[in-house]
């Protein structure tokens, strides 16, 4: 049967053929197939990778790590610079008490100029003049005392034999003494215990370093105990616990050094003044 390829409605039959249009299409054939439209194919799932996340999360630990790491650093630089024109502003007004003017001045200057905001900075500037005259005084007094020193010696005769010392020489025995370090104009003898007892021995050691010393001192500071003997300034709080005296050549005075607070920073002191003179006991 020769299926009719164009159909033409009349009522609700086909033109042509006569076939009825009004019930469902039948099957033409068991080989004939529903045709159906293409179905486009899933869309594949996204998997997220393990060893991302883990990559990520070293990420981010190493840059927390490195913040830390910069905070800690930062807390502790910055303590140190506060403690920096705390440390000079201590330095400096030990230096001015021991008279060792030059190196006060230069502390102060430091401080000024390195921490020129800092607390300690205001007080360098308002102290610095004051030290600056007392350094200029100082230098003025040492000048006027040698060169009247230079006019009574030029009056002595060459021969004149030395005066008789009122006091006995340094001993050999538990009564010891040394010369362990001359820093600038200044020189810091270790004393025995027993010889910073007896003032007719601390007597003879000054004049025996004002005589052996290859430029003669303003300034000579005893000490009790060798290993504690600075060598320079400033001076630590253990070296200044053994301080025990100063003898300063401008104007010839002799001080006993007293401790009367061990526990500050630095250790406080009080000098009390004696007769005690390079070769005389008083």
């Amino acid at each position: 049967m020769i299926k009719c390829q164009l159909h033409k409605v009349l009522g609700n039959k086909c033109k042509h053929c006569g076939s009825d249009l009004t019930g469902a299409p039948k099957s033409e054939g068991p080989n004939q197939q529903k045709v159906q439209s293409p179905q486009p194919p899933p869309a594949p799932k996204k998997k997220t990778s393990g060893c991302l996340i883990i990559f990520l999360v070293l990420i981010v630990l190493t840059i927390v790590g490195a913040i830390f790491s910069a905070i800690s650093d930062s807390c502790a630089e910055r303590a140190k610079r506060k403690q920096a024109p705390i440390n000079l502003l201590e330095s400096a007004n030990n230096s001015r008490k021991m008279k060792n003017y030059d190196e006060a001045i230069r502390n102060y200057e430091v401080l000024i100029k390195k921490y020129p905001h800092s607390k300690q900075a205001k007080i360098a500037k308002e102290t610095l003049p004051t030290v600056q005259q007392e350094n200029n005084q100082f230098i003025l007094q040492n000048a006027k005392e040698t060169a009247s020193n230079l006019v009574k010696n030029w009056d002595k005769k060459i021969d004149q034999p030395a005066a008789k010392s009122e006091t006995k020489a340094p001993s050999k025995n538990s009564q010891q003494w040394q010369i362990i370090a001359e820093p600038g104009l200044s020189a810091m003898v270790y004393v025995s215990p027993e010889g910073i007892k007896d003032k007719n021995f601390v007597a003879q050691v000054l004049q025996s370093v004002m005589n052996s010393a290859p430029r003669k001192p303003i300034q000579i500071m005893l000490f009790d105990d060798k290993d504690f003997t600075p060598t320079g300034f400033p001076m630590t709080d253990s070296q200044m616990l053994h301080w025990k005296g100063t003898y300063y050549s401008k104007p010839n005075i002799f001080y006993w050094n007293v401790i009367t607070n061990p526990y500050a920073s630095p250790p406080e002191w009080k000098e009390t003044e004696t007769n005690i003179k390079p070769g005389y006991a008083g």
